[in-house]
């Protein structure tokens, strides 16, 4: 139904989700802040079209500091 009225997909609505949710957790102020998503965040100046380039990098940053995390 928030897919209908937004007049989009559901991936973008889970791709935005997912974003958010990462964002929440490395960025700044996060739960487990860490430098250099931060920095990335903080100088990153792509369109609104370059939204996939910087979930793809939080979640390759994921991937491969999760486990460390723990």
């Amino acid at each position: 139904m928030i897919y209908a009225a937004l007049g989009s997909g559901e991936t973008w609505l889970v791709d935005a989700e997912k974003g958010h949710q990462l964002v929440k957790k490395y960025g700044e102020g996060g739960e487990c802040e860490a430098e250099e998503v931060v920095h990335e965040l903080s100088t990153r100046r792509d369109s609104p079209a370059g939204s996939k380039r910087l979930l793809q990098f939080l979640r390759d940053w994921d991937t491969k500091h999760r486990e460390r995390l723990l």
